[in-house]
């Protein structure tokens, strides 16, 4: 017989209490890929395929036809059972949309009709079966379909087991697709055209000293680099009025090109300037320049040459940390300095500047060839991410001493991360974050991504800006935060062009920081319709689970039908677990008020810590522990928007129904340490369909 699958083969669903509960084990497991000799077999006319994203080292691939072409991998079953079985293929738009598959087991065989056209790269499962120990089973693949047709893995996992691990050869395509901000603005701090001398700004570092000044410092040239001199200047900006209250020339030596300044504080409050100082009319390095000030900023005086520390002397400071007193600083040392090396070191002071002294070359301890860097605290250790000379961006992990524990090559795990500029780590409200330039296909972007700082992966990526300028001319930024009217701004100061003629300016993006740091931001309009949710898992046992244009074909939203009164449908989602406050948002239509549909926030195994639900007697409801609880009555085909606040640290959550508060400190459902995920589905037993839109959780 055959089984038919849509846009992604769907999970075989249990019949499921409503919002149940998953579990996860560890999985038995035997997998067969399309280089397995002996156990992976051909007949007919296969090709190697050229895509991304197979499994082990390749693909092979098929031109439709009448079966001609067969592809059959067969499992060595060390024991008689049940087992799921998976399969394995890179998608693509000329691919099949109905791929058969057919598992030959124990006493029978089904087929399988896979849409190879998206979904690909991950472990789909078929089905469950039955086969006997030995090689006797199998699973086969023709080019009976109705485009080409994608042969790479299967595998075989002892029934109800984990699947088995990803691909670590695969170019990942977990990093979510890069969300834009609804608001945003841009403000021009300064625009030195309109001089016609030293026209090019660029380079800015900044200090956030209260919410009434903010210190800027950066170059002032004629080019990107090999000026025959550039300035220095220093800006005080007010945040509050959004208004430049001075600026002033810090260092015109004769000459001297002025590069790359960073601003430092160090915990008596003074401040120093580093700056990375340039023979003029060339990039050869004269020793970073130290300035500093005792009157916040207003003034700074020099104090020459920053000093030999260790073997080195140096030339371009990238950032700084401040642990308790003792501040740990980037600088990298260049072949015409002391010490004759390009690389970057960990230098240290415990007197806020006066003296410094050697940590360590990441250089060597990393194996890595890297200069621009940028390096935040981590437990008791750090984290260090950096732009290779290769141009390629890695993250580490290090101890308290900088030694290396941990790292990930970004630019091979991520098909949206070529290479970074002035890379920028920091933390807030728990959570680490990256700000930077990265080019991708001689494009730049501003963007900030969300760093999982135990995995080292990035969760989620916001794109800021974006031009097609020659690279060097946009975009080494620096942020602060703005509390105004209740709301919080992501500010951050950067330098770009305004048009292809232009030379760049210095620059103030500001966006809402609630919006810039959500773990999942979705409305739907860029999916297909008709088509399951991309990036979601789901189940329809009971019914279907697809994207509709409604409203409308320019504001879609996601609807679950269920069609069953004794099986589910459901839609779900996880990101990186987290033990800070959660805010999830979203708009909810039920086509009817007798019938039950609901969305939750989801802890470890999918446990449901907040449910929010429509009930089949027309009132919205939650649960207060374990007591269910009416919050208000709704209508049919009517949209309604709900905002679920969730305290993981104290078991408690609000939630407010079209901007009205209804209900306060209640208490989870079940009880978990942290939020990673959302389920949006029916119960199973009610049938009747629902509309869900613009999800947003931070």
């Amino acid at each position: 017989m055959k089984k038919r699958f849509g846009w992604t083969v769907m999970f075989s669903f249990a019949v499921f209490l409503f919002f149940a509960v998953a579990s996860v084990a560890s999985a038995a497991e035997m997998i067969v890929d399309n280089t397995s000799a002996g156990s992976y077999t051909e007949t007919g006319s296969w090709t190697t395929s050229g895509l991304a994203g197979y499994y082990g080292t390749n693909s092979r691939y098929a031109a439709s036809g009448t079966a001609n072409s067969k592809a059959r991998w067969t499992p060595a079953v060390p024991s008689s059972g049940s087992y799921d079985v998976y399969i394995w293929y890179p998608a693509n738009g000329n691919r099949a949309t109905d791929a058969p598959y057919t598992v030959v087991y124990n006493g029978g065989s089904q087929t399988y009709l896979v849409d190879q056209t998206a979904n690909g790269s991950q472990w789909i499962k078929l089905g469950t079966h039955s086969f006997a120990a030995g090689s006797s089973g199998y699973i086969e693949l023709t080019n009976n379909a109705n485009g080409y047709v994608s042969a790479d893995a299967a595998a075989l996992v002892t029934a109800g087991q984990s699947p088995p691990a990803g691909n670590p050869a695969v170019k990942a395509t977990g990093l979510p697709v890069a969300m834009t901000p609804v608001y945003k603005t841009i403000q021009t701090l300064l625009d030195a055209d309109p001089t016609g001398v030293d026209k090019y700004a660029a380079f800015p570092t900044l200090l956030k000293l209260s919410d009434t000044k903010v210190i800027v410092s950066y170059k002032r040239g004629d080019k990107h680099a090999g000026d025959s001199q550039a300035n220095l200047e220093t800006m005080i900006f007010n945040p509050t009025s959004k208004t430049v209250v001075s600026t002033a020339t810090t260092d015109s030596t004769a000459s001297v090109v002025n590069q790359n300044p960073e601003l430092m504080r160090m915990p008596n409050g003074d401040i120093y300037n580093y700056v990375d100082q340039q023979a003029g009319g060339s990039t050869t390095r004269l020793g970073a320049r130290v300035l500093k000030s005792v009157d916040n900023g207003d003034t700074f005086t020099d104090q020459g040459v920053f000093p030999q520390v260790g073997s080195y002397k140096y030339g371009y400071m990238f950032d700084d940390y401040n642990d308790g007193g003792t501040v740990y600083m980037l600088a990298m040392s260049f072949p015409e300095l002391t010490g004759g090396t390009r690389a970057v070191h960990v230098l240290k002071t415990t007197d806020n500047g006066a003296n410094w002294s050697y940590v360590k070359n990441l250089n060597s301890e990393f194996s890595f060839a890297f200069n621009e860097s940028s390096l935040e605290k981590y437990g008791s250790g750090f984290l260090v991410i950096a732009r290779g000379d290769n141009q390629v961006t890695k993250l580490f992990k290090t101890d308290a001493n900088f030694n290396l524990i941990q790292q990930k090559d970004l630019s091979s795990a991520y098909s949206t991360i070529e290479y970074i500029g002035r890379p920028k780590l920091f933390v807030e409200n728990g959570e680490y974050y990256l700000l930077s330039r990265n080019i991708q296909s001689g494009v730049n972007y501003l963007m900030l991504y969300r760093i999982n700082p135990d995995t080292l992966e990035l969760e989620s990526s916001v794109q800021i800006s974006q031009n097609s300028y020659v690279s060097s001319d946009s975009f080494y930024a620096e942020y602060y935060l703005q509390q105004d009217g209740g709301t919080t701004y992501f500010n951050i100061i950067t330098y770009e062009k305004g048009s292809s003629s232009d030379y760049p300016n210095i620059v103030r993006y500001e966006l809402k920081w609630d919006e810039v740091r959500t773990r999942l931001q979705q409305n739907f309009n860029a999916m297909t319709t008709g088509a399951a949710p991309s990036g979601w898992t789901v189940g329809t046992t009971g019914g279907t689970v697809t994207v509709e244009d409604v409203p409308s074909a320019t504001d879609k939203s996601l609807k679950l039908s269920d069609s069953s009164a004794s099986a589910l449908v459901e839609a779900t989602k996880t990101y990186a677990a987290t033990t800070n406050n959660v805010t999830m948002t979203f708009n909810m239509s039920a086509a009817q008020a007798d019938q039950v549909f609901g969305a939750s926030l989801t802890g470890a195994s999918a446990v449901n810590a907040v449910t929010i639900g429509w009930d089949s007697t027309g009132e919205i409801y939650t649960y207060n522990g374990a007591s269910k609880t009416v919050l208000r009555t709704y209508s049919a085909n009517t949209w309604y928007n709900v905002k679920i606040v969730a305290r993981p640290a104290s078991q408690k959550f609000d939630v407010y129904i079209d901007g009205t508060l209804a209900a306060s400190n209640y208490t989870f459902r079940n009880a978990v340490s942290s939020i990673s995920g959302v389920r949006i589905n029916s119960t199973g037993a009610n049938m009747g369909t629902a509309y869900f839109d613009d999800i947003i959780i931070y």
